[in-house]
C-alpha cells in the first residue's frame, strides 16, 4: 500500500511541476572549433563552425567554411565577413548577440581541438 501511495504522489508531483516549452523562449547554439598547428615557427589556427543540420538555425545558409580553416559569413544585408582565427570569430559572434556558454578541450585520436559553445535566444 505504501508503494502505491508513493508512486501516485510521485506522478502527481511530476505533473504539477512539468513545464511546457515555449518555442519563443528557447536558445539556439553553435560550436566554434579551433585546432592549432605550427608553420614557420608561428602558431596558426584553423577554425570551423557547426550550427547543426536538423533544426532551423538563424545562420543556416549564411555560414561557409573555406578550406576548413577560414569561415565566411554572409549576413542578411548581403555583407560578407571573413573570420580567419578564433579571436575574429569570438568578437564577431559577441557583436551579433551570441554568448559564450562553455569552452571544452577535445582530443580525437592524435588531434586536439578547442570547442567554444555559444548560445543565443531564438528570435
Amino acid at each position: 500500500m505504501k508503494k502505491i501511495v508513493f508512486i501516485i504522489s510521485v506522478l502527481i508531483s511530476t505533473q504539477c511541476f512539468s513545464q511546457k516549452i515555449d518555442s519563443n523562449d528557447t536558445k539556439e547554439y553553435l560550436a566554434l572549433r579551433v585546432s592549432y598547428g605550427l608553420k614557420s615557427n608561428t602558431v596558426i589556427s584553423k577554425i570551423s563552425m557547426d550550427i547543426g543540420l536538423t533544426f532551423p538555425h538563424s545562420l543556416k545558409g549564411m555560414v561557409e567554411s573555406i578550406d576548413n580553416d577560414v569561415i565566411k559569413i554572409n549576413d542578411k544585408q548581403g555583407k560578407s565577413v571573413t573570420l580567419v582565427n578564433e579571436i575574429d570569430a569570438i568578437n564577431y559572434l559577441n557583436s551579433m548577440g551570441w554568448k559564450l556558454e562553455q569552452v571544452i578541450k577535445i582530443k580525437v585520436l592524435d588531434k586536439e581541438f578547442t570547442q567554444y559553445l555559444f548560445a543565443k535566444k531564438r528570435e
